[in-house]
């Protein structure tokens, strides 16, 4: 995983932002000038730092029984539908 850069100016004026990359795992690069200056390392044991349970999640507490499931040619149509020019 590559760190992320941020400049000195950015730590000073976006620090909620930096420190939600660390609390995410991320490694950040403090530059000036174009230079490394510092490096950030979140610690290993953070608690902060926890995995999601997917199985908690709305969508799958919505009964989705009495929907129409896609067939794979409906999928990948709508697949195909969605990838435009990004």
């Amino acid at each position: 995983m590559s760190a992320k850069t941020a400049t000195v100016r950015d730590l000073r004026n976006h620090y909620k932002a930096l420190l939600t990359w660390l609390e995410a795992g991320e490694e950040i690069v403090i530059t000036r000038k174009g230079k490394s200056l510092a490096r950030l390392i979140p610690e290993k044991n953070n608690s902060q730092h926890k995995k999601l349970d997917w199985m908690k999640s709305a969508a799958f507490s919505i009964d989705h029984s009495g929907e129409k499931m896609l067939t794979d040619k409906e999928s990948s149509a709508l697949l195909s539908a969605s990838q435009g020019n990004w």
